[in-house]
């Protein structure tokens, strides 16, 4: 048994922790999303949203039993659901996109009728370069070079 709990260490050792247990894709997470909102990259191609599924959503007052059908996360987000005076509903959740770490990204963004041009920038987490660190420090180096230690700001809409 001692001798196979090197063999376990080893990969932790040899590349970044980052790297190792993030991959190389990273979420962008997008707040506040509804069935109109529409991703796009910088030179008009559809960015896939995912964390999303169909469900349907009673009505939040209560005196009416119907239900209104949205995409609405499938994982640890929330789902609002506000009715205005008039009887309408509008349904907002939470999402996410899968970008690279290693570069910045530029997003246009069409959501309830307005377009918006949203940059996010990567920022080093902090953590990864901790447990790169205390891993002998060559994975520093790996993901100093990838670029898997980065991290981005959510978009919120």
């Amino acid at each position: 048994m001692k001798t196979l709990l090197p063999l376990f260490l080893l990969p932790l050792f040899l590349t970044g922790c980052a790297t190792l247990i993030d991959g190389y894709e990273q979420r962008v997470h997008v707040r506040n999303m509804n069935d109109s909102t529409v991703i796009a990259g910088p030179d008009g191609s559809v960015i896939p949203v995912f964390g999303r599924h169909n469900m349907a959503v009673a009505a939040p007052d209560g005196s009416e039993r119907r239900t209104f059908s949205a995409i609405i996360p499938a994982e640890n987000s929330y789902v609002t659901v506000v009715q205005n005076r008039h009887g309408g509903v509008h349904i907002t959740y939470d999402a996410f996109i899968v970008v690279r770490p290693d570069r910045e990204h530029m997003f246009i963004i069409r959501h309830n009728g307005a377009k918006h041009t949203v940059y996010r920038y990567p920022k080093i987490g902090a953590h990864w370069v901790v447990l790169d660190i205390l891993t002998a420090g060559i994975g520093f180096v790996i993901d100093g070079i990838t670029g898997n230690w980065n991290e981005f700001d959510d978009i919120v809409l």
